[in-house]
């Protein structure tokens, strides 16, 4: 004997279950089809070393209670894992963040990160680390600190970064202060290989503004030894000739003047910077651009119209190469 029961509608309740943070899951997919002619017959190549196709899918859970985990993998069309041309899906970065709010001036953040490859200096001239030379490594695990209060700020991170069998454990520390016209600050870049000396960088910078012109001025020095490697920066004499020949060959220097929205007319806008850059030849820097031995003389001026879709850039460059 068969039985059948029915609910009545009144007592149906749709069941679930509520997740304790909030969680957001995103994906996209782009798709690169390369086509050439060859003898007037149209050739479609897919999964070649140049295909551009990609697909993504992302992860981000909590909130400010709890704090926020993210989580990213992905699929390259160009990087085949066997000869059937088949991807793989793989983690490509991951991390969580936790912020913490005091008085309204003061706050701070805890971030553990994998495989970022932003890392964030805030420098006012040129950085001591730069974005893609650190996603030149394989790997780049760490956490790091950021803290807040008033006119001050600070961060330090300490990271392992993999390249190849090869790591090293790099360290970053600065302070700002930051005034409401100026803003000075101190960072700290240290290395610590596997194998050899260990490699610091220090840094001094400051900026101020008056009215549409900006000044940044930096000056940073590297050594090579045990420890901390604290740099020190020994002087020529100032009589013997030009700037880049007295500075300590194990510095570089930075310099900037910028004027912004200077108006001619009714419509004509005007930018104008210049930049000067001096490195020593025994300066070393692996994580930054600067090029050792190098003195550069950059200008240009900007022009836009309010009126039309209109501008352009006058720029002028010299560069010098010192062994």
């Amino acid at each position: 004997m068969a039985m059948l029961g029915v609910l009545p509608a009144s007592n149906a309740h749709a069941l679930g279950v509520r997740s304790p943070v909030p969680v957001v899951v995103r994906a996209r997919i782009d798709v690169h089809v390369l086509a050439t002619e060859t003898a007037g017959a149209w050739t479609v190549t897919s999964r070649s070393p140049a295909d551009a196709s990609r697909f993504m899918a992302d992860l981000t859970a909590g909130n400010s209670a709890t704090g926020i985990a993210y989580f990213k993998a992905a699929s390259m069309w160009s990087e085949a894992d066997d000869a059937l041309g088949r991807v793989r899906f793989r983690a490509e970065q991951g991390d969580y963040l936790k912020e913490f709010a005091g008085s309204d001036s003061t706050r701070a953040a805890l971030r553990l990160f994998g495989d970022e490859r932003r890392f964030f200096t805030g420098d006012m001239g040129v950085a001591l680390v730069d974005d893609d030379q650190v996603d030149d490594f394989e790997h780049r695990f760490g956490v790091r600190a950021d803290g807040a209060t008033g006119a001050w700020r600070a961060t330090y991170w300490a990271a392992a970064l993999e390249a190849d069998d090869a790591r090293r454990i790099n360290q970053y520390a600065t302070v700002r202060f930051a005034p409401t016209v100026a803003c000075a600050g101190v960072s700290y870049l240290h290395d610590n290989p596997d194998a050899g000396n260990n490699h610091a960088v220090v840094k001094g910078e400051a900026a101020g503004y008056y009215r549409p012109a900006t000044v940044v001025l930096s000056f940073e020095a590297s050594a090579t030894g045990s420890g901390m490697a604290f740099p020190s920066a020994p002087w020529g004499n100032f009589d013997a000739g030009h700037y880049s020949t007295t500075a300590p060959s194990n510095s570089a220097t930075f310099a900037e003047v910028r004027t912004r929205r200077t108006r001619v007319g009714q419509d004509n806008l005007f930018d104008a910077a210049y930049q000067y850059t001096s490195v020593g030849t025994d300066y070393t820097n692996d994580l930054g651009t600067l090029v050792p031995g190098s003195e550069i003389n950059r200008a240009w001026i900007d022009w836009a119209h309010r009126r039309y879709a209109l501008d352009a850039r006058l720029a002028a460059q010299s560069e010098v190469r010192r062994e």
